[in-house]
């Protein structure tokens, strides 16, 4: 079995498209921007199952949303559209931040599973319930995607709420 098929395996999705972006990244270290990253945010990171990147990722804009306000309110104090702003600078700022570290740290993700995966059980040891295996691991998780989504909603709302 050839390592290309892992790959495949663990994408399940719009293969040829992350297939392409392995080819990139192995080539330059790079990938193309990913429209559906910057757009969704974290919940594309969910979605592709990158819990710890989400998280990492979930701090940093909370900082930065502090920061954010923090500068706001010193700079421009007195107005009640500081709150918009903040949203503004922050989502365009994550969108194009998240947009261009998607794809590379997808393939980041998938080279490491997938390397692992065929150390352990050598490439030609793999068979379809190992491939399923992998397949699990990798792919999307539009379960989690979701209850993520209603999560962060809830804890807007609380937030919103205490202060």
């Amino acid at each position: 079995m050839e390592k290309i098929e892992l790959f495949r395996a663990y994408f399940t999705d719009e293969i040829d498209y992350y297939e392409n972006q392995l080819k990139k990244y192995e080539k330059d270290g790079i990938c193309s921007f990913n429209f559906w990253a910057g757009f969704f945010g974290m919940t594309w990171f969910v979605y592709r199952r990158m819990y710890v990147q989400t998280f990492v990722i979930a701090v940093v804009l909370f900082i930065f949303a502090i920061i954010s306000a923090m500068f706001l309110q010193i700079f421009n104090p007195n107005d009640s559209s500081n709150e918009t702003y903040n949203f503004v600078i922050i989502y365009i700022l994550s969108f194009v931040i998240l947009g261009f570290i998607g794809n590379a740290s997808y393939m980041k993700k998938s080279i490491k599973i997938v390397d692992r995966f065929s150390n352990r059980y050598g490439l030609e040891n793999i068979d379809q319930s190992l491939k399923k295996s992998l397949k699990k691991q990798g792919g999307i998780d539009f379960i989690s995607a979701i209850i993520f989504v209603v999560g962060m909603s809830i804890f807007q709302a609380i937030i919103k709420y205490l202060l």
